[in-house]
């Protein structure tokens, strides 16, 4: 019985070890540069040329989204209104103004801080990660006649924790100190960042305004739920039980289900402000709840694919037309050279426009993406995660030939042709030692089965009818 092995688990857990103040275990990111990192750099060819990047992240540290796992009454007060963040200009992607964002309106909590709202904790992390990203790329990628902000262009969904995430990173990037050239300028009327209406946002899984992906999520999360013998309900009652037992939640959490999701984004948000961690959690606990609601989720959002069928159709729907501006972008990149004597080839230096897109997103953005990459996450993304892709020039010429990427993720390099371990399919990267996969074979092996080529492959695949034969979505 899946209920009874969680009680156990719980069990084995706070015998070994009860008291919150033991954990030795953490969420929180370090923004710097790791070890393998490290080694990667030192083994990229020297006359290699970083020529793009795009950077994925999520939202930093905030206050939880719920009060149901919190003690009632808990103080939280470490959301300052005086940052000197760099306004920003919302606008379309056909480039028309977007009115601002209204204040965040969420719940009041305790101490003057809102549901859902970046802290000045989470704050300082997502201004780290931009000073970490301007010291690796903006200082590679600028020129004596270029502006920061030109070499940037910033993406984000239309949630005030996205945009307040965003203008962090952008403070760090853009007013981060100075690195030569023209740096540290904010344009006079805000960084312009492209926001999307809700019906075509393409950064997270767009079930309201794609019914057969609404529908294909629908059926994976149900194909979840059918574990052992016992029915969803019994099931979730018990674990709630065990739960509420063990690790003493708060007297308010009295329903008979557990929402493993906002049982762990509370404790995190818990963890990054110091705050009291519920009683009864220990390290084992902290994995067990990290397991579970990591892989309910992204056996819905992210899940790992094997071949053609729902799961890929699943993924296609969700990251598609995300991915398919990534790769116009890289093709678009690979059609000119940074290498110098490279006679008879358009030069990249003649070229204007972004060398680094940043795309403020969510969790739920990571996990797809990572799943599309051949590595479905194990653990929850922590607050501020990152997903990055590097273009570079290996070769004199043009074209998918001549370029390779690197993908690195919370600043450790993905390992791509591990993914493909299994599979039978064999590829040589252009230098594994380094990371280094040829753009060529990122989108026959990865990339290319997930991408829409634009919005009327989109809805024409949104408006198919999805098969009900349950059998079909069980390998999801």
């Amino acid at each position: 019985m899946h209920s009874c092995v969680l009680l156990i688990t719980f069990l084995a857990a706070t015998t070994l070890l009860a008291r919150a103040s033991d954990l030795t275990i953490t969420k929180m990111l370090s923004i710097a540069d790791t070890e393998d990192l490290t080694k990667s750099d030192s083994l990229i060819p020297k006359d290699a040329k970083l020529k793009m990047v795009t950077v994925v992240f999520r939202d930093a540290a905030r206050t939880p989204l719920t009060e149901r796992y919190t003690e009632r009454g808990m103080t939280w007060s470490m959301c300052s209104s005086n940052r000197q963040a760099p306004k920003l200009q919302l606008q379309t992607p056909s480039g028309q103004a977007v009115p601002p964002k209204q204040p965040h309106s969420h719940k009041a909590l305790a101490g003057g801080c809102q549901m859902g709202m970046i802290t000045d904790v989470g704050y300082k992390q997502a201004e780290d990660l931009g000073t970490w990203l301007r010291s690796r790329y903006l200082t590679k990628l600028q020129d004596p006649a270029t502006k920061d902000h030109e070499l940037l262009q910033a993406h984000s969904t239309h949630h005030t924790r996205s945009l307040t995430s965003l203008q962090a990173v952008l403070q760090g990037m853009l007013q981060g100190g100075g690195a030569g050239g023209a740096a540290g300028a904010v344009p006079e009327g805000g960084v312009p960042v492209v926001v999307r209406p809700q019906d075509q946002e393409l950064m997270y899984a767009n079930a309201h305004a794609c019914h057969a992906l609404g529908v294909l999520m629908k059926k994976a999360d149900l194909e979840t739920r059918k574990v052992g013998d016992e029915g969803p309900d019994e099931m979730q009652r018990d674990t709630a039980q065990g739960v509420r037992i063990f690790m003493k939640l708060p007297a308010q959490d009295s329903s008979g289900w557990v929402s493993w999701k906002r049982l762990l984004d509370a404790i995190m948000c818990l963890e990054a402000h110091n705050q009291t961690l519920p009683r009864g959690l220990s390290n084992m606990l902290y994995r067990t709840i990290d397991k579970e609601a990591t892989t309910r989720v992204s056996a819905v959002l992210g899940p790992h694919c094997k071949g053609s069928g729902p799961c890929q159709q699943l993924l296609q729907l969700s990251t598609g037309m995300w991915l398919g501006e990534l790769s116009a972008r890289l093709n678009a990149s690979s059609a000119c050279s940074s290498l110098p004597g490279d006679a008879g080839v358009p030069a990249c230096a003649d070229m204007k426009g972004p060398r680094v897109y940043l795309h403020s997103a969510h969790d739920s953005t990571l996990m797809p993406l990572m799943a599309v990459l051949g590595f479905p996450l194990r653990e929850w993304p922590p607050f501020s995660s990152s997903l990055v892709v590097e273009l570079w020039q290996l070769d004199k010429g043009v074209g998918p030939a001549t370029h390779a990427v690197r993908v690195l993720y919370n600043m450790k390099p993905v390992d791509l042709a591990s993914a493909l371990e299994g599979s039978g399919v064999s590829a040589q990267p252009a230098f594994p030692a380094a990371g280094l996969f040829s753009l060529e074979q990122l989108h026959s092996l990865f990339l290319g089965k997930y991408l829409v080529q634009g919005e009327e492959q989109y809805k024409k695949l949104c408006s198919a009818q999805v098969p009900d034969k349950e059998e079909q979505y069980k390998k999801l």
